[in-house]
């Protein structure tokens, strides 16, 4: 007996430091570029890919979920004239391995959205300390964080410092912005479900602290799409009170409205992303030249319009239209490198595993299906973050952003693990 309780023990800490690798690869993806080599780097992705495969217990929750067939599709997408493996970039495409491997592994690991959503509120709120501490820190920052990184970015970090926009420990304010942004709806369903006075009051005061954070990045669809997210959770979290549910969300968002519109005529520098909106509007595109790309990809995209030119291959082509290497429109851009094809199959992933993540929340809110509040915690975040990548889709890179697709494919990873779990549990073969 003692022996399996150590055999246990060991295997769930080297699952957990699996866990934490696999979340830093998204919300420490600009350290963990600087101070891990490339070939260690490949090293580790392999190396988690294969106990996350051989050391894994499997169960009868390994049962197939409809969404399996568009995962398998998704990976025969990625994988068909993928640019990464041409030059093998091999991090590059194990990362994506790895994660889609978790979709499926994910649903057999005991415990595995708590043991997630835990690491990742530790792991992400260092950056909402160290934004704030860099904020009011200006020394530290330029002689040590920002001396961590090559001279060219030196230089386009201290710009956006001047500016007020701040990286924190990103090597840039964008990339920040990704990591606070996703703190904000995972730290808001800790608030919704906290147990206690005392912890719902330790989470907003926590929350305060990352949306501060956020603020000073001078992000703007980061903020609206996040406030957006919380909305939508808030809103299927007040299933179980439908009466006046629709009134109450229209209230929250004219005093959101009020709020920023106040903070702004107070604080303009705080609320500078608000700010930004005139400034691009006077300039005469508030797209910041996205429409210039969008046209560029669309006429890529019309050269091969069924099967596409290859995954993140218009980067290779960026520089002949004198635009970014990516679309900031991840849609547009699926069109061109994967062709209507591999639009139509990612896009229904999206799609699916949002309406089913909607749908199993709201039983879980309406007593249909009975899970504990940390278990309705989880899938509150994992709402959240899918909505917020979806939204920012339409504006930025999420799917090629490692800041944006890691902790998406973990929270569709949560999803698949409480339907399979519903399932097991109900006997049934679905729970729409």
């Amino acid at each position: 007996m003692e022996r399996n309780g150590l055999k246990i023990s060991k295997n769930r800490l080297l699952l957990n430091l699996i866990f934490i690798y696999i979340i830093s690869l998204g919300i420490w993806d600009s350290l963990t570029n600087i101070f891990i080599p490339n070939n260690i780097r490949i090293v580790l992705c392999s190396l988690s890919l294969f106990v996350l495969l051989f050391m894994t217990k499997w169960t009868e929750r390994m049962s197939p979920l409809p969404c399996d067939i568009l995962f398998i599709l998704s990976i025969l997408v990625y994988c068909i004239n993928n640019y990464y493996i041409e030059i093998n970039n091999s991090f590059g495409y194990l990362r994506y391995f790895l994660l889609f491997a978790l979709l499926f592994i994910g649903r057999t690991i005991y415990n595995f959205p708590n043991r997630i959503v835990k690491l990742y509120t530790y792991m992400s709120l260092i950056h909402v300390f160290a934004t704030i501490w860099l904020k009011f820190d200006a020394y530290s920052y330029k002689n040590i964080i920002v001396k961590m990184f090559d001279a060219k970015r030196q230089s386009l970090l201290l710009a956006h410092y001047a500016h007020g926009w701040i990286s924190g420990l990103a090597n840039h304010y964008s990339s920040n912005g990704m990591y606070l942004a996703t703190t904000i709806p995972l730290l808001f369903s800790y608030i919704l479900f906290s147990d206690s006075n005392r912890r719902k009051k330790q989470f907003k005061l926590l929350f305060c602290l990352a949306f501060l954070a956020l603020l000073f990045t001078g992000k703007r669809a980061h903020m609206i799409f996040s406030v957006m997210a919380m909305l939508l959770v808030y809103y299927i979290y007040s299933a179980n009170k439908k009466h006046g549910r629709f009134f109450k969300i229209l209230t929250i968002v004219i005093g959101v409205i009020g709020f920023f519109y106040i903070g702004y005529s107070l604080f303009p520098n705080l609320f500078s992303f608000i700010g930004r909106f005139y400034e691009t509007a006077e300039d005469g595109d508030v797209t910041q030249g996205r429409l210039t790309t969008w046209t560029a990809v669309m006429s890529v995209f019309r050269t091969s319009p069924l099967f596409g030119i290859g995954w993140m291959r218009f980067s290779t082509l960026a520089e002949g239209f004198g635009v970014t290497s990516n679309a900031h429109n991840v849609y547009i851009q699926l069109l061109c490198e994967t062709g209507i094809v591999g639009f139509t199959v990612f896009v229904a992933m999206f799609v699916s595993m949002f309406a089913i993540s909607v749908c199993l929340f709201s039983k879980m809110r309406t007593g249909r299906v009975e899970l504990p509040d940390e278990e309705q915690k989880n899938m509150a975040f994992s709402i959240g973050m899918q909505l917020f990548f979806l939204l920012y889709c339409f504006s930025g890179n999420p799917l090629y952003d490692a800041p944006m697709f890691v902790p998406y494919f973990l929270s569709l990873g949560i999803t698949t693990y409480y339907w399979c779990l519903v399932r097991t549990l109900n006997n049934t073969e679905d729970i729409t």
